[in-house]
């Protein structure tokens, strides 16, 4: 690629698995409660999301979640530690969340246990924490980038959760410039946050490419500012109307797919 100064790269399903990590970490807690009955541990995932989800909705920073991209399954484990308003709000009400959407849950199920909800919130957070972990080869691929261009990440998320995420799958030290929307109370694909970490690392949008598993997202936020995008394509497109400049769907081919741009 002619005039490429830097690759910005997204982290949630791209360079880590977000969703699948999730799922398991919901299967293999809810499973700690009905060892012997997968039938009634499945419905009690089921029960537990759409009751994280129908709270989380009441979240007293609702609008701020969707802003920066924090999620509901984000507040059954995650630690709220930014020192901005709303992360102080939600820190508050994040125990009252996380107990009551385990007692709904297990009350579906006709199981209305206080000790028990409390200890599949704990089961589940630690569920969790142990599947931080990257890509194969995402690590690789970041260092192969950084070798040729500066390197950024530019991820939806609250600031500490996403730095927890970060450290743990051993990208603490892998990058030149590091932007998560909390950190900004605005997430992609507004411009603002692509025009931030653009600032970060000195370049400009012209000699900029943004790597993300999002075409609303990641393509077409980092389009409409100017940048060229490469697609990890191992999402599906879900009726997006989008054309990244590079598709790839293995990290080990990243290198080739940007300098073929």
């Amino acid at each position: 690629m002619s005039h490429l100064r830097a690759v910005v790269f997204d982290l949630d399903d791209t360079l880590m698995p977000e969703m699948s990590a999730v799922e398991a970490a919901f299967h293999a807690s809810c499973a700690s409660a009905y060892p012997s009955d997968p039938i009634l541990a499945a419905s009690l995932v089921g029960r537990v999301q759409a009751r994280a989800r129908e709270l989380w909705r009441s979240a007293p920073t609702h609008a701020y979640c969707r802003r920066v991209g924090i999620s509901s399954w984000e507040g059954l484990w995650g630690e709220f530690g930014g020192r901005a308003g709303p992360s102080r709000l939600l820190r508050a009400w994040q125990p009252q969340y996380r107990g009551l959407a385990w007692r709904l849950a297990l009350a579906d199920m006709g199981a209305g246990d206080p000790e028990l909800a409390a200890g599949l919130g704990r089961t589940f957070a630690r569920a969790v924490r142990a599947r931080l972990e990257p890509y194969p080869g995402a690590v690789a691929a970041v260092r192969a980038a950084r070798g040729r261009w500066r390197v950024g990440l530019l991820t939806n998320g609250e600031s500490s959760i996403q730095r927890e995420k970060i450290a743990a799958a051993g990208f603490r030290d892998e990058f030149d410039a590091v932007l998560v929307s909390g950190d900004i109370d605005t997430g992609k694909p507004a411009a603002a946050p692509f025009r931030q970490i653009l600032g970060q690392l000195g370049t400009r949008a012209t000699d900029t490419v943004m790597v993300g598993n999002s075409l609303a997202s990641d393509v077409l936020g980092a389009q409409r500012i100017g940048m060229r995008a490469v697609w990890y394509g191992h999402a599906t497109a879900d009726g997006v109307q989008a054309r990244p400049d590079g598709i790839v769907s293995d990290l080990s081919a990243m290198q080739d797919s940007l300098e073929r741009l």
